[in-house]
């Protein structure tokens, strides 16, 4: 089988090839850029032009570089396959010697990359070395140093594959490599894509190549560029095509060498011709009728790659661009009645310019229905023990889906003024609660369906508590009596004295209130709790009952009396005192 060499990458050639394979040194490849390298050549050639190193030509490829700046030059030889029992070895001869007296080699490594024991099968020329040889078997690195090369001069290098058959990739390296780099600019190859015309005959038009050449390389003093139907053509350059071409498939690629004048260095790019018919297109929709918000498609069907300019309702052209199945698809949800109205029709260019057209009338409508639901109570506090209901607004006789706090969903049915509640239970203990609208559908058949996302919190709050204590038992009449009420910061709490109400007080920040009131009288006073509010909306009550009981006494009083106020020296006499029982005196 034939096997062509390729340099650069995909699509894009940068080298110069005679039509022989370059198995020998008098086809060598001229490297004409920097880049990688690849190549699928087989083979020794003709002659066995190979000595040095120990080794010999069994499957080889010749390049020729030419240096346009001076400096180090080297690569890095890296098979494709990664296998390291692949075997790559190379020779280099020159500078400046004829294919016909090539002398010894100046560079050569023949190193088995698996007897050496290297870990990997790379191989080439570098800066850390000093070597001029490496090999064979196992002695060396596979690495040789580079070359110190001087603008002007020319160098052969044969690459042989004693193992493995595959490609590689050439990477040079080297200060020769900086800037410009060290080899001549191969011409551009500019990539100008699918070139389009239209036919009434299915799939064969006609094509004038002269009108790609200044898109593919406009400097036509020093390039000549030819067209050809296979890549081998276009590396042998044989077989050029004429201007005017009748495509032979549809579609068809066709290659383009672009060659320098001067230095024969070459690039090929690639490209392909079709053929359209006269573009056609009609539009559907999917569905027909959809709820609000619903996911509509419509589909415009047609010639592929056709430019098709568009009107959504009563608003301005637009365009979209057909795939390369003749489909194009707008998908969304759906915020009204849509329709789509199809104007035009055309077959472009890659400059835009217009092939062919036809104008189009198709149209499709998507019509909106439409169903609701909302949640219209406010985000709410509600005390314990309350309960209340969630008001709910929408579409008449809609089925409303809601999640209750539990993420259990639960249903309504709206009335036919559109109206629903959700009860929400007295018994929820205190703490935070969240009702979501999940969706909202019909009873009809089929049923319309839409997505609702609406929700309200309903914060149940924990009724305020207070409890009280007396600091004294008894206290004396005239002295004030002291009295702690404990409860809910800044809580009011409403109480009795003796069973008259008294004024309102407030705990304060701490939980905490001291009551001090001195009595009017002797005796026992009950002082009762009779409800607790707290401060804050929705000012929670909770009814209170206990009491507790302070004792005012009457302070003690005594009095001193004697018979015998005067009496004689040695005489006796007595005191008498009088007062409150068990006082002391």
């Amino acid at each position: 089988m034939k096997k062509f060499l390729i340099i650069g990458l995909l699509v894009i050639f940068s080298n110069y090839v005679s039509a022989q394979e370059p198995n020998d040194c008098v086809n060598a490849i001229t490297v004409c850029g920097n880049g990688n390298f690849t190549s699928n050549a087989e083979g020794i050639g003709n002659t066995q032009e190979v000595s040095g190193c120990g080794g010999l030509e069994h499957n080889s490829i010749w390049l020729k570089i030419n240096i346009v700046q001076s400096g180090t030059l080297g690569f890095n030889l890296k098979p494709l396959d990664t296998d390291i029992n692949v075997d790559y070895d190379f020779w280099v001869f020159g500078p400046n010697r004829p294919c016909s007296n090539l002398g010894s080699p100046i560079r050569c490594a023949t190193t088995n990359p698996g007897e050496a024991g290297l870990t990997s099968n790379h191989t080439g020329m570098y800066g850390s070395t000093t070597a001029t040889q490496a090999g064979p078997g196992a002695s060396g690195n596979g690495y040789v140093r580079w070359l110190n090369v001087v603008a002007g001069q020319s160098y052969y290098i044969a690459i042989d594959r004693p193992e493995g058959d595959g490609g590689f990739e050439l990477e040079w390296i080297g200060s020769a490599m900086l800037n410009g780099g060290a080899f001549p600019t191969p011409p551009q190859a500019n990539a100008i894509g699918e070139r389009r015309t239209c036919s009434i005959t299915p799939n064969v038009g006609i094509f004038d190549l002269n009108t790609y050449r200044d898109l593919i390389n406009p400097d036509r003093t020093n390039n000549t560029i030819t067209f050809h139907t296979t890549l081998a053509n276009a590396i042998d350059k044989i077989l050029p095509l004429p201007d005017i071409i009748s495509n032979t498939s549809n579609p068809q690629q066709i290659f383009a060498r672009v060659t320098n004048n001067a230095s024969q260095c070459y690039s090929i790019t690639d490209f392909s011709l079709r053929v359209y018919p006269v573009p056609n297109a009609t539009i559907t929709a999917s569905p027909s009728s959809a709820c609000l918000g619903q996911e509509v498609t419509f589909t415009i069907n047609g010639i592929p790659n056709a430019v098709i300019d568009y009107r959504i309702n009563a608003g301005t052209v637009q365009s979209v661009t057909l795939d390369a199945s003749g489909t194009y698809i707008f998908s969304g949800p759906l915020t009204a009645t849509t329709t789509y109205t199809l104007v035009e029709g055309r077959i472009v260019g890659s400059d835009n310019t217009v092939i062919c057209s036809q104008s189009l009338s198709n149209g499709a409508t998507v019509t909106e229905n439409v169903i609701t639901a909302q949640i219209t109570t406010s985000d709410t506090p509600i005390c314990e023990g309350m309960g209340m209901t969630i008001d709910v607004q929408g579409t008449p006789g809609a089925i409303v889906t809601y999640t209750d706090p539990s993420g259990t969903q639960q249903t309504l049915t709206l009335d036919a003024a559109g109206a629903g509640t959700i009860a929400i239970a007295a018994s929820l203990a205190p703490g935070t609660y969240t009702y979501t609208l999940v969706k909202a559908s019909t009873a009809s058949t089929p049923p319309c369906e839409q997505n609702v996302s609406d929700s309200v919190t309903i914060t149940v709050v924990p009724l305020p508590t207070a409890t009280i204590t007396r600091i004294d038992a008894q206290v004396c009449l005239g002295s004030q009596s002291r009295i702690r009420i404990n409860g809910q910061p800044l809580a009011h709490v409403d109480y009795t004295l003796n069973g008259t109400p008294q004024p309102q007080i407030q705990i304060d920040a701490t939980g905490e209130y001291i009551l001090l009131e001195t009595l009017p009288a002797a005796g026992t006073y009950d002082y009762e709790l009779v409800r607790v509010i707290s401060d804050a909306a929705p000012f929670c009550t909770q009814p209170l009952s206990e009491t507790i009981t302070v004792t005012v006494i009457a302070a003690p009083s005594a009095t001193i009396s004697t018979a015998s106020p005067v009496i004689c020296e040695g005489g006796s006499a007595t005191v008498d005192f009088s007062g409150t029982l068990d006082a002391d005196v």
